[in-house]
């Protein structure tokens, strides 16, 4: 089925739902379908495109005008992301003080309490693939950059259990230690995913509950 012209009558289209005669080899139809059956990571890649672009927006777009409009973006297009998830997440944080969080959204000022939860939430994401990737092929540097980054910014939001699971891991990467992983790794993305939640679920002005 697609939608067809069936009628038109001075500045007024009709359209209607008629059968397609060939849709196999129809472009309209086929692009309907991939639509209907795109996969969570299809969304995924679509929502980081629009984070990127954002980005290169930032570089040049520097009035404050400007710069609060890709905030206020830049926050949609992570709560769209993270909305897309396959499953919501099935763990919790083991270790949790949300009155750290509170106090660094406070010295954020609520006007830039958006920005900063988008930012966050960028950056765990981006911290979290490269800890994965580096974990599965044992890219020790990378997985010593990522979970010193990591350190720094659970630290920041209260998440005490992640922080102490990256430190494990930093640790883990001085001796090249790979007993390690498969032991931390689990929990400690599962977590990630927790956390993430969280901030995406946080309405700015709120702050974490």
């Amino acid at each position: 089925m697609r939608w067809t012209l069936v009628a038109g009558c001075g500045n007024s289209l009709h359209y209607a739902k008629v059968p397609c005669p060939d849709p196999q080899s129809c472009r309209l139809c086929k692009a309907g379908t991939m639509a209907m059956t795109a996969t969570g990571q299809d969304l995924q890649a679509a929502c980081d495109d629009l984070l990127h672009a954002v980005r290169r927006l930032e570089g040049v777009m520097t009035a404050a005008a400007d710069s609060a409009d890709l905030a206020v973006l830049r926050s949609i297009a992570l709560r769209l992301s993270q909305g897309r998830s396959a499953r919501p997440p099935t763990h919790v944080l083991r270790s949790y003080d949300p009155a750290r969080f509170r106090r660094l959204l406070v010295l954020a000022g609520p006007e830039n309490a958006a920005e900063l939860l988008a930012r966050l939430a960028e950056d765990i994401r981006s911290a979290r693939q490269t800890a994965e990737r580096a974990a599965e092929v044992r890219d020790w540097p990378a997985l010593r950059g990522a979970s010193h980054v990591l350190i720094s910014l659970t630290g920041a939001v209260g998440a005490l259990s992640l922080q102490e699971m990256s430190e494990q891991l930093n640790a883990a990467t001085e001796g090249e230690d790979a007993a390690v992983l498969p032991v931390v790794m689990p929990a400690f993305l599962a977590e990630l995913d927790a956390l993430l939640h969280i901030i995406a679920a946080m309405p700015p002005e709120q702050g974490p509950p």
